[in-house]
This record gives C-alpha cells, sequence and structure tokens, in this order.
C-alpha cells in the first residue's frame, strides 16, 4: 500500500485517522464512489446526504461502524473491507460540539413528522466551502443521537463515529483487507 503515514488533521487542529469502508457484497472502486448531492425536499427527517461515500476511523484493528455491526447486526457483517489513507492536504468539517453542529446546520426544511421549521446540516454549502467531508466524532453521534440543540435536526441517522465524504478526491491510496472476528486482519 503507497501513501503516506503522517495524520491527516481536521479544521479543529486534530488528526485525521485512516478509514476504514465496509465493502459489502461487491469489490470496492474509487470511480463508483457517487459525489453527494443535497435533499431536494423541503422536509427533511434524516441529516444526511444523498449519496456520499462512508467509512469510519482505523482504532486499534477495527472500527466504529465495525463495532457497531458487532452490537447491532451480530452476523450481517461483510469480512471485508478497505482500509484508505487520506490524502495530506484534504480539508474536513468535524461535528463534536452544539457549536460544530450549529456551524453546520444552515439549510432551512421543514421535519417531516412535525413540519416544524429546523435546519439540518447544509452539505452542499461544505463541498462549496472546499471541504471533502464531514466528521461525526463519537461523542457528537451519542450526545445529538436524540436530541439537537435548538431548532436542529438531531443526528439519528448517525449509528457512531463516522465520516460522510463528498466525492472521491481525498484518497491517496488503499488497501483491502479482511475482518475476523470483527477485527481487520
Amino acid at each position: 500500500m503507497g501513501g503516506t503515514n503522517l495524520p491527516i488533521y481536521t479544521q479543529k487542529g486534530t488528526a485525521m485517522n485512516k478509514q476504514v469502508y465496509v465493502c459489502g457484497e461487491t469489490e470496492f472502486s474509487v470511480n463508483a464512489i457517487i459525489p453527494i448531492s443535497q435533499k431536494t425536499s423541503s422536509e427533511y427527517y434524516l441529516n444526511k446526504p444523498n449519496n456520499g461515500f462512508w467509512t469510519s476511523s482505523l482504532v486499534d484493528e477495527s472500527s466504529a461502524w465495525i463495532e457497531w455491526c458487532a452490537s447491532e447486526w451480530e452476523g450481517k457483517l461483510t469480512d471485508t473491507c478497505v482500509v484508505i489513507i487520506p490524502k495530506k492536504d484534504i480539508k474536513v468539517f468535524t461535528i463534536d460540539s452544539d457549536e460544530d453542529l450549529i456551524s453546520a446546520s444552515t439549510r432551512k426544511c421543514k421535519h417531516l413528522l412535525t413540519q416544524s421549521d429546523v435546519y439540518m446540516i447544509d452539505f452542499a454549502r461544505l463541498y462549496r466551502e472546499g471541504y471533502h467531508g464531514v466528521h461525526v466524532t463519537e461523542n457528537a453521534a451519542w450526545s445529538f443521537h436524540y436530541s439537537a440543540p435548538s431548532n436542529l435536526v438531531n443526528l439519528n441517522a448517525w449509528d457512531c463515529e463516522s465520516t460522510v465524504w463528498f466525492d472521491n478526491t481525498w484518497i491517496d491510496s488503499f488497501e483491502t483487507k479482511k475482518i475476523i472476528n470483527y477485527k481487520i486482519a
């Protein structure tokens, strides 16, 4: 596997680890990654974009997504993943606090269930501002899973620490690996 072992930094100056993508039944192809698009409906329930590419950080031969699958989807996790090294010069918007979620959530919409005015993450705006993705920390995934500040859409669809990447331009190199007993071999 080529690439660098230098840490990648988010807009907050924190290191961005290698990323893990769990493949499912298909072979990984960088060119198959579909760029994000903003939801077009004025009603919204899930705080996620259309498309995008989802990863979680490599930590101790596993990832938050692999660990989540071990506890929530026992027996349904595929045995293949891709470990990805991001490029050095990427820009990632990290949500870890109320302030981060407020800063990212500038798209007004109607909540699907309540029809009240709410604000969701404006993925298209962040993409236009040069970000390569949005990273939700473990703290934010838990803190905002069922509630969020003020009129913001919560992060109930973000089950664990993860990043949604807007396209494939952030990838430096990758290697396909096996998952055995919820660990990357």
